[in-house]
């Protein structure tokens, strides 16, 4: 149960932080200092959801295929 709530949580982060990177990488050049900032801390959010959604599949294929 644990792991299906911070997959759930790790796949929001990487929502937010996609949704919020494809709305403004088109006007890059138009962004003022705090709209880059902005943009950076989507890619953070992006970096952050793709590690720990991977981290989680990838410790819940290693517990189903251990033999009990």
């Amino acid at each position: 149960m644990k792991q299906n709530l911070a997959l759930g949580f790790a796949l929001l982060v990487l929502v937010i932080g996609l949704f919020n990177f494809f709305k403004y990488v088109s006007d890059f050049e138009l962004l003022s200092d705090y709209g880059k900032g902005y943009l950076s801390g989507s890619v953070i959010f992006i970096l952050l959801g793709g590690i720990l959604s991977f981290l989680i599949i990838r410790k819940k294929i290693q517990t189903a295929q251990t033999p009990e």
